[in-house]
């Protein structure tokens, strides 16, 4: 999604659709697309992670 959202987004989204319903691929799209969205800025700011979320994978 972040490298190319046009280039793959179509298969990747039928890939998912068998897993997940409409509604929950949408939750899905958003969720990706914030979390993106709060990176970019971050990193666009010099931001440091803050200590107790640096080792944490989410």
């Amino acid at each position: 999604m972040t490298r190319g959202p046009t280039a793959s987004a179509g298969a990747e989204a039928d890939a998912l659709k068998q897993y997940f319903s409409d509604a929950e691929m949408v939750d899905l799209v958003a969720e990706v697309a914030l979390v993106n969205f709060t990176n970019r800025v971050t990193d666009g700011l010099g931001l440091e992670v803050e200590p107790e979320f640096a080792g944490e994978n989410i």
